[in-house]
């Protein structure tokens, strides 16, 4: 479903007022407008779908969406992870184009095997896509992610 949500709406509905309210749903939690390509599927995606046999039900977590993230969190930390926050990165650390850490602005070096960044948020003067701060797959794979995006968040 590629076609925007007032597009497949125009197929099925002649009132423009209808198709107004029903093509909110193809926009929900994400930044395109109800003429976007793509926005059909968010809109089949929200009446078509359920929960528990409830259709067109929306679930939220017990103790919301920070519950979601912190459980996450305790997982991982379970696992052996450890999460800095708070600790803004200067640069990515290569040695034979392999990632082997992290630098802080603070000057500390923290090594790792696997380096994750959880946030948007990032220092205009930063770019971690450059081939000298990453890995050439990983500064593909980053030049080619839209981390703006509502589901990147």
């Amino acid at each position: 479903m590629t076609m925007s949500a007032a597009d497949f709406l125009d197929q099925w509905f002649e009132t423009d007022v209808l198709k107004a309210t029903m093509s909110a749903s193809g926009i929900i939690g994400t930044f395109l407008g109800v003429r976007s390509p793509g926005t059909a599927y968010v809109l089949l995606h929200h009446y078509m779908g359920e929960i528990d046999g409830a259709f067109r039900s929306w679930g939220f977590s017990r103790g919301g969406t920070g519950a979601i993230s912190n459980a996450i969190a305790a997982a991982a930390r379970e696992l052996g992870v450890e999460i800095r926050t708070q600790a803004s990165v200067d640069k990515i650390l290569v040695k034979n184009g392999r990632t082997t850490g992290v630098a802080l602005e603070s000057g500390e070096e923290i090594s790792a095997s696997v380096v994750s960044r959880a946030s948007t948020r990032i220092s205009p003067s930063k770019n971690f896509s450059r081939p000298a701060n990453c890995p050439p797959i990983s500064s593909k794979a980053s030049a080619a992610t839209n981390s703006a995006a509502p589901p990147a968040k």
